[in-house]
């Protein structure tokens, strides 16, 4: 029985919907089966809710209130419209394929008529909602975790005082001790020591991530905006402020450009990072997948030893945020996110739902939406914050102060872009090219009275 305000067919004519789309795309050009997968995932996320809304009173959903359902009504009403401009877009072309299958000739009539841009949009949305169906069903277990929270800080506070009766110091094993997480069960279901094609280079096969803690950010410089410290406690719609429009209007607009570059790296080089510390190479599409199907960030279907990201540059941010939302909603599984990897987890099921709107700062044709800045900052200091991107954080916090300084309008990009970071193939070329030059001239050294050593640096 579904709760009263929710149309049963609503969320039945979904399902059929999303699986009907799936099927049609399954079989279609390579640059649409990500998309295809998508619609599986959806379908089978929509079919958990479904489960739970035909418990009628024991509905776990229901039970939080009338504001649960109307938010679940909200998000489903968006979803079928996205669904059915998809629809749209299959049944448009559909009939010129053979055999339910598009051609390549096809396919290229279907890029020619922008229709990669929709597909892209579409993907974009079925993300989002994703996301957000995936948080409606986490959240339902939001009271249970703070109970759970509570008693873990009690023990906390027990092992503390237990820790301080021995010769050790506590900070030792708080900074210095590895987490022990999921890695060694994730590296034996994927068979990853077995398997170097799923191994990013760089990293051994039978050294999985080790996780440290790291600390809070601390102000590092007088640019730092010390008010700062929860970025969503502002609210956006008071904004753009007036502070920051007397600054745009101050600044010349070649520099507009520096500003979203500046937002977009720092979150890229923290997308990256979280990626590459916690292995999510790892991470499925969706749970059924096998561990020889292509991942979710995977660059693509050839097992070569640089198909999987080497620097914040291999994807776009809007690639790396809509994979991270994808993997966040598969939240505690063996192969995806582990809520422990975050700044903290109730914090980020407010986060995970606005960070895609972090690249609408910039339109279609390149051009910086100038009352969207500051909103898109606010997102971009909570993204950072919670996937502890604390470099990127403090530069996006200056960059915050320095946008609301009218009497100052000026730009220091240099000191607000992240350093470039090396790929790990590039460092592991470097030190072996260093070797092979510094062996050889030492063995025509020999046959000298001198002898060259040539050394790159790292």
């Amino acid at each position: 029985m579904v709760p009263i305000g929710l149309s049963p067919s609503d969320f039945k004519e979904a399902i059929r919907l999303s699986w009907k789309l799936y099927d049609a795309l399954k079989n279609a050009h390579e640059e649409v089966k990500d998309l295809a997968k998508d619609f599986a995932i959806l379908s089978g996320v929509l079919n958990q809710i479904q489960a739970d809304l035909d418990k009628g009173s024991d509905s776990e959903i229901a039970a939080h209130g009338e504001r649960r359902i109307k938010l679940l009504e909200s998000i489903t009403a968006d979803l079928m419209r996205t669904l059915a401009e998809a629809q749209t877009l299959v049944d448009k072309f559909q009939p010129l394929a053979t055999a339910g299958r598009i051609s390549d000739d096809v396919w290229r009539k279907i890029k020619f008529m922008m229709a990669q841009r929709k597909i892209h949009a579409i993907q974009k949305s079925i993300t989002a909602h994703i996301s957000a169906f995936g948080l409606l069903l986490t959240s339902m277990g939001n009271s249970s975790l703070r109970r759970m929270e509570e008693s873990l800080r009690e023990l906390r506070l027990e092992a503390t005082s237990l820790a301080n009766d021995f010769s050790g110091s506590v900070d030792d094993v708080e900074n210095g001790e590895p987490l022990r997480g999921p890695t060694k069960a994730w590296a034996e279901e994927d068979n990853v020591a077995g398997n170097t094609s799923q191994q990013p280079p760089g990293v051994p096969p039978s050294s999985p991530p080790v996780l440290h803690r790291q600390p809070p950010p601390t102000a590092k410089t007088v640019l730092l905006d010390h008010q700062i410290t929860d970025a969503l406690e502002i609210e956006v719609g008071t904004l753009p402020s007036q502070e920051f429009l007397l600054f745009m209007d101050r600044l010349p607009s070649r520099a507009h450009a520096d500003i979203a570059n500046i937002i977009f790296s720092n979150c890229k080089v923290t997308c990256f990072n979280f990626y590459r510390l916690h292995g999510l190479y790892r991470t499925k599409f969706g749970r059924e997948d096998s561990s020889s199907e292509r991942k979710l960030f995977q660059l693509s279907h050839l097992s070569i030893p640089g198909n999987f990201p080497q620097t914040e540059n291999d994807f776009s941010l809007d690639e790396w945020i809509s994979k991270l939302v994808h993997a966040y909603a598969r939240i505690n599984e063996p192969d995806a996110i582990h809520a422990s990897y975050l700044y903290d987890y109730m914090y980020s099921t407010k986060v995970f739902g606005r960070i895609p709107q972090i690249t609408s700062l910039v339109d279609a044709w390149g051009k910086v939406k100038v009352d969207a800045v500051e909103e898109c900052l606010v997102y971009s200091l909570a993204l950072c914050r919670v996937l502890k991107g604390w470099g990127s954080l403090d530069r996006l916090k200056a960059l915050w102060a320095a946008i609301h300084r009218p009497e100052s309008p000026f730009i220091n990009k240099a000191l607000l872009m992240p350093p470039p970071l090396r790929s790990p193939l590039l460092g592991v070329m470097t030190r072996r090219l260093t070797k092979r030059i510094t062996v050889h001239q030492e063995e025509r050294g020999s046959r000298s009275t001198k002898t060259t050593r040539i050394d790159y640096a790292e």
